[in-house]
């Protein structure tokens, strides 16, 4: 049946005056393009849901959103993205992940002031600078600082493991109360 369906096409092409090497061309041709479009439909059906934002009233009281599971990373996306604020992300998601799923950046934005290939930590809170914040100086693009003087924490803002309490383990990037609550029942089970 297929064969004839070719067979006959080939007949048509030459009854318009096709060599047979033209026909064979026509015939790659039209192959490769239902190919390729056939790989296009397949990929375009798998594609993964976009983060949805989440608002400060649907976090839970400890810190993880209701029906998140523990591979997912929850980030602040602030700045000059056009729609800033939490947004729950796949585990391992980038700095550019996190930036698509608020929107996107703003023309005025400048991303030449964040990492966006860098993998992004639960709690995180990722500011996208604009050109004003780019031109104040090194420190557009992350949250500042924490300052020194709480129990557990040093003058150069070190955090000592040992006297630490659960806020000023949380003021580390990267940390927050899931990985605070188990480093302080450590500390206490060895005292």
């Amino acid at each position: 049946m297929v064969l004839d369906r070719l067979t006959s096409a080939f007949a048509a092409l030459r009854r318009l005056g096709c060599t047979p090497a033209e026909a064979v061309a026509v015939a790659v041709i039209a192959t490769a393009s239902v190919v390729l479009v056939g790989l296009l439909w397949w990929s375009g059906r798998a594609l993964p849901p976009v983060p949805t934002g989440m608002t400060p009233s649907e976090m839970a009281s400890d810190g993880v959103a209701a029906g998140v599971s523990a591979v997912d990373v929850i980030v602040h996306v602030a700045g000059a993205v056009k729609a800033p604020g939490v947004y729950t992300l796949p585990g391992g998601s980038r700095v550019g992940d996190a930036v698509q799923a608020a929107g996107g950046a703003k023309p005025k934005a400048v991303l030449d002031g964040l990492n966006l290939a860098r993998v992004v930590n639960d709690g995180e809170q990722i500011l996208v600078p604009d050109r004003r914040a780019a031109q104040a100086g090194p420190t557009a693009g992350t949250a500042p600082a924490p300052t020194g003087g709480a129990a557990g924490t040093g003058t150069d803002n070190t955090v000592s493991l040992n006297q630490a309490t659960a806020a000023d383990l949380e003021t580390l990037p990267g940390i927050g109360p899931v990985l605070t609550n188990p480093q302080l029942a450590r500390v206490e089970s060895r005292l």
